[in-house]
């Protein structure tokens, strides 16, 4: 079971982000219990990322997101369109990947090809195009992130679960991910 969360405290003065070290491996018959799910953040950006999910696709997310978002440091100021922009690059550029490789081992074609519709050879047939179109849409992308902290002393508090549109939260200011966030329960808090 994987689980992260990612709180806002003290009026969103502070936020904590926290996750497990348990990664599963399908040919291993115990887990990792060291495996990297954290990363920090480039400036101006002060905090991390937490992830749950495959990690051959969150290590590449986190490595795209970190020079992504190094790229917004000479922008000022930065709006929390920039940092989400950022995100969903991120994500797509690792799903869309997953989905070249999906097409290639399926059809032997490359993703920029079936979106050309041609190969050298000639047209692609219409049957292998709506079939490809079938198999992108049901290629997963297993990722879910946190993504907190500040930015110039602004906070940002996103969360982005797989293809599903990103949430930015502040009330209540708690983010979970992971197959132990499942039910989509919000865990209460009492201070």
């Amino acid at each position: 079971m994987t689980v992260g969360i990612g709180v806002l405290a003290d009026s969103g003065g502070l936020m904590i982000l926290a996750t497990d070290l348990r990664a599963t491996f399908p040919k291993l018959s115990s887990p990792n219990e060291e495996c990297g799910k954290a990363w920090g953040l480039p400036p101006p950006f002060d905090g991390g990322i937490a992830a749950a999910g495959i990690i051959r696709d969150c290590q590449p997310f986190a490595d795209q997101l970190y020079a992504n978002l190094k790229k917004l440091r000479t922008v000022d100021p930065i709006y929390n369109e920039h940092v989400e922009n950022a995100i969903d690059d991120a994500r797509y550029r690792i799903w869309k990947r997953r989905a070249d490789c999906a097409i290639r081992t399926s059809y032997g074609v490359t993703l920029s090809q079936w979106q050309r519709g041609k190969v050298p050879a000639g047209k692609l047939d219409p049957l292998t195009l709506k079939a490809g179109e079938v198999l992108i849409q049901n290629t997963p992308f297993e990722v879910e992130v946190i993504v907190a902290g500040f930015v110039r002393g602004n906070p940002m508090f996103y969360k982005a679960s797989g293809k599903r549109p990103i949430e930015l939260s502040s009330a209540p200011g708690i983010h979970v991910i992971g197959t132990g966030g499942a039910l989509g329960a919000r865990p209460r808090i009492d201070v």
